[in-house]
């Protein structure tokens, strides 16, 4: 049988050509991965419970599923730089975990791969990672993560969440950091035309800078746990209104937030649409704060209010409409209940 043969043993990890296939435990707390190795197989450290550390060299480019789950002991691991992808429950139930370094060379994480690492604080994810799947760093219960380390806001506004509970910042009370800076004003990159789906979902800051080459919004890249307290824009009023916000939470305005048009130091009191603006696209100014009065310049082309425009403005205490205005989309002003065509 194979598993006689002791020269493919060292200890007591078992080898077959470059891949690691077995590992007889017995009290051993520390484990290190042979040179040359190029792959761990499925499962090969499930539950094994007393194990503190492991040391994988960085030959190793795959490590299969459940590889280290249940490994509640484990304090320490070092991921290979050559590393692509992170498999469903990798780590999944490592209870001790406090802290991970994701590779620049990892490109996928899938989900659950470190689900209920209750303990986990900390996470550095790679300038490399383009896919996080639902799930990778949840919680059952009270989370202990508050960090995660990013390359830069590029490399993050770069990443596909497959839900709002794939990115690690989905329970809220956790900052983005940038070396040992935390990130309470989020500065997106000038050339940005659009933001994924759950990009900020969760992430704690206070202000953010959007420029005026954003064009698209996906759901819920912001709310829960932002604490925003302005959103400075680098356009017009008519640049603003032509974001397509997929959904209420796409908008950064929709915590309640005041809007600095032009990247003003003061914010929006008294809008002004432009006369230029043809449709004021949805959710447009769901949620916005300090905006008293709405009016719209004169020879407005403007035709079309979408839904939920003008929704959730807890100080607006008038607006304008201007002859031309011929839809009004679903719930488009405070304490409307219909949609209105006319």
């Amino acid at each position: 049988m194979i598993y006689a043969n002791r020269d493919n043993w060292d200890g007591d990890l078992f080898y077959v050509g470059g891949v690691l296939v077995e590992f007889a435990p017995n009290e051993q707390t520390q484990v290190e991965i042979k040179e040359g190795i190029l792959k761990i197989l499925a499962g090969v450290f499930k539950d094994c419970y007393l194990l503190e550390s492991v040391t994988i060299p960085n030959s190793v480019t795959e490590i299969g599923s459940e590889a280290f789950s249940g490994c509640g002991k484990l304090k320490s691991v070092k991921l290979p730089e050559s590393l692509k992808t992170i498999e469903s429950f990798l780590f999944n139930d490592c209870e001790s975990l406090a802290s991970i370094v994701i590779p620049d060379s990892v490109t996928t994480i899938e989900s659950r791969a470190f689900e209920d690492c209750e303990k986990l604080e900390s996470v550095s994810i790679g300038s490399g990672v383009r896919y996080i799947g639902s799930e990778a760093f949840s919680v059952f219960g009270q989370a202990s993560l508050s960090r995660v380390y990013i390359h830069s806001i590029s490399s993050w506004c770069e990443i596909e969440f497959e839900d709002e509970y794939a990115n690690p910042c989905n329970q809220g009370y956790v900052s983005l950091y940038i070396g040992q800076n935390q990130l309470t004003t989020i500065n997106l990159p000038g050339d940005l035309v659009s933001i994924k789906p759950y990009s900020f979902y969760g992430v704690r800051f206070e202000k953010i800078y959007l420029p005026a080459t954003i064009q698209k919004i996906g759901a819920s890249a912001f709310g829960f746990g932002n604490h925003i307290a302005s959103v400075y824009y680098g356009g017009d009023a008519a640049g603003w209104c032509s974001i397509d916000f997929e959904d209420e939470r796409s908008n950064p305005l929709c915590g309640g937030n005041f809007l600095h048009l032009k990247n003003d130091s003061d914010p929006v009191f008294e809008l002004e649409i432009p006369a230029e603006v043809q449709q004021i696209k949805n959710y447009a100014f769901f949620g916005v704060y300090g905006v008293f009065f709405i009016t719209f310049e004169e020879g407005s082309c403007c035709t079309s209010i979408g839904d939920y425009a003008f929704w959730n403005i807890g100080t607006l205490r008038s607006i304008t409409i201007p002859a031309g205005v011929t839809h009004i989309g679903e719930n488009a002003f405070p304490g409307s209940d219909s949609n209105p065509e006319e």
